[in-house]
C-alpha cells in the first residue's frame, strides 16, 4: 500500500511539472492579454490626452500586477501541497513501521 501511494504521488507530481514545463493556460492567457493591452495602449495614446493615457497605463499595470501575483501565489500553493503530501506520506510510513514493531 505504501509503495502504491508513493508511486501515485510521484506520477501526480510529474504531471504537474510537465504542465509547468510546457506552460499552463494562465501564463499563456496573461501573455496574450498583455500583448493585446500593449497594442490597445499604443493606439489609444495617439488619440487621447497624455494625462488620460498615463491613468490608463497605471490601471493596466495594476491589473497586470494582480494577475502576475495570482500566478506566483498559485506556484506557492503548489509547493505547499507538495510538502503536505510528503508529510502525509512520512507520517503514514512512520505509523506503519510502529504497527509492525508492536
Amino acid at each position: 500500500m505504501k509503495a502504491e501511494q508513493h508511486l501515485s504521488k510521484i506520477i501526480e507530481r510529474r504531471k504537474l511539472y510537465m504542465g509547468a514545463l510546457v506552460g499552463n493556460p494562465e501564463a499563456v492567457a496573461v501573455l496574450s492579454a498583455a500583448t493585446m493591452a500593449w497594442n490597445a495602449y499604443k493606439e489609444l495614446t495617439s488619440q487621447l490626452d497624455p494625462r488620460v493615457a498615463v491613468a490608463l497605463l497605471f490601471g493596466v499595470a495594476f491589473l497586470a500586477g494582480l494577475a502576475f501575483g495570482a500566478m506566483l501565489l498559485n506556484e506557492v500553493l503548489r509547493r505547499y501541497a507538495y510538502h503536505r503530501d510528503l508529510l502525509t506520506l512520512a507520517l503514514s510510513t512512520q505509523r506503519d513501521e510502529a504497527m509492525q514493531v508492536c
